[in-house]
């Protein structure tokens, strides 16, 4: 099949599976906006775990499936939308959730039906196309382009999926096909554009099916971009039970299942990792060092970011975040390209290279990270621990740490912990920009799950998996710490006076 066909395929369910995942992920958005604060937490815990979790562990741990319907080529393509439905869902209720109110709601529903049809016919700016632009369309197609675009750059699962049915590679996907081009046949070696004349059609599909958000984000560039007070809307209880029982499918399918075939499967191999130190212990070595420049990455982007969102500068936060949006494959292209044009000067693959495709790739996750979480600190309560933290006693400090952690602290360990996730399970940047010494251990792990399974390499996997969590949970126990060991710290210094926030006296 030809580079145009896979793109064509891959356009196809993109729009097929979003035009699914729409509808669910409005219902999702009004149950969590009519949730109350504690229940709608956990719902939106439960919507993301599915999200997180690393493409190639779900891909690994159902490929024995894939091979089992071999044969049925249409059920290996339901069973894959399936979990890329799982997989976008989360995406669009977060664009729902957060997209301002539309200018037509239901006041003008209501009005709408009381003037009934044939008034609205006469006035011919109240027609049906335009009520539905300036009503429930105005943030439903932002989340299907985004949904779409997610679906149409997924490589992970396909590649651990792709198998021969018939006379075509199932499931079709654009990225593996240039992926395979790059890697095994050195696409653009010769010519660096030959990379643009392979890649061009689906770098104008993902403009198109980004355009929409690109709209969206502009056009409320002064919204604040926080929950909306929705306590008037009555519940509805076929919500209710569509939202759990889909909540609980998506982590079931999503989460549950390839993690407990990653614990059962290497099991086995489990007794043997830990008496073979010589195992063991590289691959510790080597997650740890692939942790570290993500974690400096990671820092750099959420700062870069906060400047921006803080400076108020949203054009130039669209146009340094529009590489990452358009998706990690056709950011790292972009840089091949530019790589490769550049080589008779001497630039190629080195670890600089890497960390700017990385941080142009975070910086749009870390700039919704921070509208999400409210990572930006409110000069009232950021002057009020300054105050508490130069008291005189010992329990005013306590009360002034806790305060620092609990309103900026505490955000800011979640946000870099999420980036730092990302970027160390991040693999086709380090694929293409990423020297030879300086390749993930996400990315050997994923190299090696293509040529089967075993119980080393399911155990070894778990491990790769679990080394950014144990860093996200360290982070937050030093943050319930900080306090405590800072007033010992605090109380040696001088007293000082906190500024009051500017305007107030």
């Amino acid at each position: 099949m030809s580079l145009e066909a896979e793109c064509g395929w891959t356009l196809l369910r993109a729009i097929t599976v979003s035009l699914v995942a729409t509808p669910l992920a409005a219902v999702l958005a009004r149950v969590l906006e009519n949730d109350n604060p504690r229940h709608r937490r956990r719902r939106l815990l439960t919507l993301a775990i599915p999200f997180l979790t690393p493409g190639f562990v779900v891909g690994y741990a159902y490929s024995n499936v894939t091979l089992d319907l071999v044969h049925q080529p249409a059920l290996n393509e339901l069973f894959y939308d399936l979990l890329l439905l799982i997989g976008v869902v989360p995406v669009g209720t977060l664009v729902l959730i957060l997209a301002p109110l539309p200018p037509l709601g239901p006041t003008a529903a209501w009005c709408g039906q009381l003037a009934g049809p044939d008034r609205l016919r006469r006035v011919r700016c109240c027609g049906w196309p335009r009520r539905l632009w300036y009503g429930p369309a105005r943030n439903r197609i932002p989340a299907f382009g985004l949904m779409a675009l997610l679906i149409f750059h997924e490589f992970e699962i396909a590649s651990l999926f792709r198998v021969i049915a018939g006379q075509r590679l199932t499931p079709a996907s654009w990225s593996n096909a240039l992926f395979e081009l790059i890697a095994l046949q050195g696409l653009g070696q010769r010519s660096p554009w030959d990379l643009w004349r392979s890649g061009w059609l689906p770098l104008i599909c993902s403009l198109a099916m980004l355009s929409p958000l690109l709209v969206l984000v502009w056009t409320s560039r002064r919204d604040p971009g926080v929950w909306r007070p929705t306590g008037l809307r009555p519940r509805s209880r076929w919500r209710e039970r569509v939202a759990s029982t889909w909540l609980t499918m998506a982590v079931v399918v999503g989460t549950a299942i390839p993690l407990g075939n990653l614990i059962f499967d290497g099991a086995p191999g489990w007794a043997s990792a830990w008496r073979d130190e010589h195992r063991l212990g590289p691959t510790l070595i080597h997650a740890g060092r692939s942790l570290l420049p993500t974690v400096a990455i990671s820092v750099s982007a959420a700062i870069t970011a906060g400047w921006l969102l803080r400076r108020r500068h949203p054009g130039l936060l669209l146009a340094l975040s529009l590489p990452g949006l358009l998706g990690s494959l056709s950011l790292g292209l972009l840089l091949t390209w530019i790589l490769l044009i550049m080589a008779p000067a001497g630039f190629g693959h080195s670890i600089g290279t890497l960390i700017i495709g990385q941080s142009l790739w975070l910086l749009p996750r870390a700039a919704l990270l921070i509208v999400l979480l409210a990572v930006l600190p409110h000069r009232e309560s950021s002057h009020l621990s300054r105050l508490l933290q130069h008291a005189p006693t010992a329990a005013q400090r306590i009360a002034g740490w806790r305060l620092a952690w609990q309103h900026f602290g505490q955000r800011v360990a979640w946000m870099v912990g999420l980036l730092c996730w990302w970027g160390y399970l991040e693999l086709t940047l380090n694929e293409l920009l990423a020297p030879p010494e300086w390749l993930s251990v996400a990315h050997r792990m994923y190299q090696q799950m293509h040529f089967g399974r075993n119980a080393a390499l399911s155990s070894t996997t778990l491990v790769v998996v679990m080394v950014p969590l144990a860093v996200v949970g360290l982070l937050v126990t030093l943050g319930r710490v900080v306090p405590f060991s800072a007033i010992l710290i605090g109380s040696r210094l001088p007293r000082t006076h906190a500024k009051p926030p500017r305007g107030e006296t």
